[in-house]
């Protein structure tokens, strides 16, 4: 019982205190919570930074790896640091390039036992 009466007594001065503030101010945190929506459970980068890194790893698939220029501008449009871009791009080629990769292989195994099978048949 008296965990619950803290609990209430928490939760009623949290809503006294919000309600106390300006609308101003209260539209300016939410503003900021939207801008900061996360892309994941475990991401600490926002859906709109990775997006852009994104559209740059599909364009250049074949050579995943952005020059100092390119990590620094698009830095500045994400809103992150070169140190994220670089590290978002680390990860991006392990997860994403090697598991390409690894499916791609997989499925040229696949046609050539197939192939292989077939000549066993005729």
């Amino acid at each position: 019982m008296t965990n619950l009466k803290a609990i209430i007594e928490r939760n009623s001065s949290n809503l006294i205190r919000r309600l106390s503030k300006p609308k101003e101010e209260l539209e300016k945190e939410k503003k900021i919570k939207k801008e900061h929506r996360k892309k994941g459970k475990n991401s600490k980068i926002a859906l709109e930074s990775t997006s852009i890194m994104q559209k740059w790893l599909l364009e250049n698939f074949h050579d995943p790896y952005p020059t100092q220029v390119k990590k620094q501008e698009m830095a500045r449009e994400s809103k992150l640091t070169v140190y994220q871009v670089n590290n978002w791009f680390i990860n991006a080629r392990e997860r994403v390039i090697k598991r390409f990769l690894k499916k791609d292989l997989k499925e040229t195994q696949r046609t050539l036992s197939k192939s292989e099978e077939e000549e066993e048949d005729s």
